[in-house]
């Protein structure tokens, strides 16, 4: 394991970058209908998991899944002189 190397940096904040518009289409397009089809599924007492706790997964994976990955190929991409 070596230090910190500018590309695993830069790797990472493009992580980052890719999982904020990851999580602002998924936030835009898919919580509405998660809500809507949870709210209606608890009249009929048919639900399951809370929207909330699926984006929050979501959210997780995101914002230090991503990064860490980015990080994680920037180092290679470093270390095999790309």
């Amino acid at each position: 394991m070596g230090a910190i190397s500018q590309y695993g940096v830069i790797g990472a904040f493009l992580g980052l970058v890719f999982g904020l518009f990851d999580y602002i289409i998924l936030d835009r397009l898919l919580y509405p209908k998660m809500r809507e089809s949870y709210e209606y599924a608890k009249t009929t007492q048919t639900h399951r998991f809370d929207p909330n706790v699926i984006m929050g997964v979501i959210k997780i994976a995101c914002f230090t899944v991503f990064p860490v990955i980015g990080y994680i190929i920037g180092n290679e991409l470093a270390n095999q002189g790309l």
